[in-house]
């Protein structure tokens, strides 16, 4: 347009026009053109802006829910080892407790143990006393009698013969009495452990079935190895109140060569052996049964129940 103008004057003030409209147009259009770019350099800086702003935001949030998260982990395993400390020191008390009975129930057992041995001795003196002088008394007459063979003295004979019959039957009343302390020193350990049952059945409700060889020679047994049994059966009974849930419980006490057998069943929930760790009431059983020089076998099915089969040796 501007050669057109300086070429052919007579127009060119219609190219000037047409060229000032030109110019103006693209001066316009570059001038939107700049804007639209400055409009999206503006927006792309505020998105940049607002994604840096999300992103400090999200970190934020991720490092104090990770901090809330460790915080709560503390607490969840502290908690849980005082809960720990707490019912370890509670069966620390309790197994206190329980020894504290057995005492009680061995000085009580010890008590009638003297009672005992004043009964025989009181039929130790009847023997003496009574027993043997209406015997000496009797024989006197009959030698007096024998030497005098009249028909009074016959039939005083029947009648001294029949007091003798009498001596008889007081010998054999006393015989059975003196008979039952053979057992005397198995009464006091079969009675712990029949009341400990009684009152585990009272306190819990779950039958159990208790028998006892007759076989079994409780004499070869120490004082120190049925405590370990006694304390054996306690733990056992106390792990299946708390945990198996069981209806019944059933301990039988064997005579096998050698020694005994101990047998504890109950029919609760059973567990895995394989993933079951070994508590503290399973420790001592273990430990005790080790201070018995005996063994021990635990079964167990989910379910069925659990058996513990132990065996302790008698002492030479």
């Amino acid at each position: 347009m501007k050669k057109l103008i300086k070429i052919n004057p007579e127009k060119a003030l219609k190219y000037s026009s047409q060229y000032i409209s030109l110019s103006d147009s693209m001066q316009n259009m570059e001038r939107q053109t700049r804007n639209k770019f400055a409009k999206i350099a503006f927006e792309t800086d505020e998105i940049t802006k607002e994604k840096e702003e999300v992103e400090e935001q999200y970190f934020i949030v991720v490092w104090v829910c990770l901090a809330i998260f460790i915080i709560a982990l503390l607490l969840f395993v502290i908690g849980k080892q005082l809960l720990k400390q707490k019912e370890f020191r509670l069966q620390q008390v309790q197994q206190k407790a329980n020894e504290e009975i057995y005492n009680l129930l061995l000085a009580q057992q010890n008590k009638i143990d003297s009672a005992r041995n004043n009964e025989k001795e009181r039929i130790s003196k009847d023997l003496h006393d009574g027993v043997l002088n209406r015997l000496a008394s009797t024989r006197m007459n009959l030698d007096s009698l024998h030497n005098q063979p009249t028909s009074e003295n016959v039939q005083k004979s029947k009648i001294l013969i029949d007091g003798i019959q009498d001596v008889e039957k007081e010998i054999r009343n006393i015989s059975h009495d003196l008979n039952k302390e053979v057992f005397a020193k198995s009464v006091s350990f079969v009675k712990v452990i029949s009341a400990f049952m009684e009152d585990q059945f009272e306190a819990t409700k779950t039958r159990n079935f208790l028998e006892f060889d007759s076989n079994i020679n409780w004499d070869l047994l120490t004082g120190g190895v049925k405590i370990h049994l006694y304390r054996i059966v306690q733990e056992a009974v106390h792990n299946t109140n708390k945990h198996a849930r069981a209806q019944s419980i059933i301990i039988n006490f064997l005579a096998i060569e050698g020694g005994i057998k101990l047998e504890i069943f109950d029919d609760g929930v059973g567990f895995l052996l394989n993933k079951k760790k070994k508590g503290i009431g399973l420790q001592n059983i273990y430990s005790r049964t080790a201070l018995c020089n005996g063994t021990v076998l635990l079964e167990s099915q989910k379910g069925i129940g659990t058996t513990l089969k132990l065996f302790v040796p008698y002492q030479d």
